[in-house]
């Protein structure tokens, strides 16, 4: 499965307000201390078909808000900080800011999305 990363989305974030057009930005850097990290942001394009599945049109509007500023992080470095932590997976190698609350889209669904993404990107 290959995701498309040049994906668009358009909806209003508020209701009444005109629409507005969400992509994706990946930006890769290696830290001073050598770590790896690649951020992803703007996940509502990759979440498309999981935000058209929601029917009800409050709940759509406030998991377009709530994806809105999210952000996934893959790391290659194992930290024991994000070992607990709901929005982390593999010791913080794969973490999200989305903390969930969305109608159809869970803190898993993004992180499963996260690790896709760490398929394609480190292939």
């Amino acid at each position: 499965m290959t995701i498309d990363l040049s994906a668009t989305y358009t909806a209003p974030l508020i209701p009444g307000e005109p629409p507005r057009t969400f992509s994706t930005q990946v930006r890769e850097r290696t830290t001073r201390d050598g770590e790896r990290m690649i951020t992803v942001r703007g996940l509502i394009p990759l979440l498309a078909d999981r935000i058209d599945a929601i029917t009800d049109q409050g709940d759509r509007t406030h998991a377009l808000n709530a994806l809105h500023g999210a952000v996934i992080v893959i790391s290659d470095r194992y930290d024991a900080e994000w070992d607990d932590a709901p929005e982390a997976r593999e010791g913080g190698r794969l973490r999200t800011t989305y903390r969930g609350g969305a109608a159809g889209i869970t803190v898993h669904d993004v992180l499963v999305l996260a690790a896709a993404l760490r398929t394609q990107l480190t292939a």
